[in-house]
């Protein structure tokens, strides 16, 4: 019985009596027997935050989409697509006949008399002109046949031992297995099937017609686009001046060349003369925005310079927007426009701050002892 009456008063005293002996306390245990329920206490109201203390939080999606609606305003005036007048295709001279024709004028009947008529009658000859192409069939027959234009006579046994003779890069492989073997020879030189050095007048080597069967030009040909700086309103076609450039027909970023209905978008910075795709610059830029920002929160972060008072949306448009060729501004800003000039060009690698964009001190500092 004392024992019973021993743990009851120990209840009492440790449990019920620090329950009710505080105000607070005693309310906080009336409200649990009321709502039934253990956890009661009010939440603290958030405290609100004011000056430095206060910023906004934005996903990495949300600051994608700020970026990307960003630079669609400033590009949109400086895009264009393409039509098919403003391509300047390039003009190839690579075709057999164009090189000979080239090389060397067709020879005259005098020169070149026609050959014998019983030599035509001959069964066991064929007749090779000034292109002879052979096929080697590699079966184990081991025959040849031979096309023939016009010419002297060669003999299919001539033309297995003349096979030995021609040098690799002239041969090209055929996918049923034989083998095609273009030689020039000069019309009518019976004696040396393979005599190249009498195809002008002074003279001619493989190393020469390899230079005539090189493009006119650039490989990729040209594109007409307006003059760098110069918008293109589509509402407005009559504030333009209708005056054109002829740039490089390929895009830098994908390596592409530009075809028609391709957008393509120069730069609004006057001494910046290159054009890419829309997709391709606006995919640059918004990579580099994304680079930039993570880099300037890492230093604030190292540097304990957090200012969160600042506008978020302009720490997110305010990356350098340079032109990944030749690191000039691509995209101006109102700021820039009258300063551009006055600046001297950036070195490539030059990209610790790009633009002259607002640095901390301490940035400053190590930028400076670098």
């Amino acid at each position: 019985m004392f024992w019973l009456l021993f743990w009851l008063v120990s209840l009492f005293l440790f449990l019920v009596v620090p329950a009710v002996c505080v105000d607070e306390n005693r309310r906080r245990w009336i409200r649990r027997i009321r709502q039934r329920r253990w956890n009661v206490d009010r939440p603290t109201a958030p405290v609100v935050p004011s000056g430095d203390r206060f910023h906004y939080v934005l996903s990495k999606a949300q600051e994608d989409d700020i970026r990307e609606s960003f630079l669609q305003d400033k590009l949109k005036n400086y895009t264009m697509q393409v039509a098919e007048e403003n391509i300047e295709r390039p003009r190839a001279n690579n075709t057999v006949l164009d090189v000979e024709q080239g090389i060397a004028p067709p020879p005259s009947d005098e020169e070149n008399p026609a050959p014998d008529s019983n030599l035509a009658k001959a069964d066991d000859h064929d007749y090779a002109g000034a292109r002879t192409v052979v096929k080697t069939n590699t079966s184990k027959e081991n025959t040849a046949e031979t096309d023939l234009e016009k010419g002297s006579p060669t003999s299919q046994q001539q033309n297995n031992n003349a096979s030995s003779k021609f040098p690799n890069d002239d041969i090209d492989g055929t996918p049923s297995g034989e083998t095609e073997l273009a030689v020039t020879t000069s019309a009518g030189d019976d004696d040396d099937v393979n005599d190249t050095d009498d195809l002008s007048d002074g003279g001619s080597s493989d190393g020469d017609m390899m230079e005539v069967i090189s493009f006119d030009g650039a490989e990729d040909g040209l594109v007409s686009v307006p003059l760098a700086g110069e918008c293109r309103h589509d509402v407005l076609p009559e504030d333009v001046s209708g005056i054109y450039r002829k740039e490089p027909n390929g895009c830098a970023i994908c390596l592409s060349p530009f075809e028609v209905e391709d957008k393509i978008t120069w730069s609004s910075n006057p001494s910046c003369q290159h054009v890419f795709h829309d997709t391709c610059i606006a995919d640059w830029l918004m990579a580099s925005g994304r680079k930039h920002l993570k880099k300037l929160r890492r230093e604030q972060r190292r540097t304990g310079n957090l200012s969160y008072a600042s506008d978020p949306v302009g720490k997110i448009t305010g990356f350098p927007k340079l032109c990944p060729c030749c690191r000039q501004h691509f995209i101006l800003e109102e700021e820039e426009d009258e300063t551009v000039d006055e600046k001297e060009t950036r070195d490539i690698g030059d990209t610790e701050n790009p633009g002259g964009a607002e640095l901390s001190n301490d940035e400053a500092m190590r930028i400076a002892a670098s």
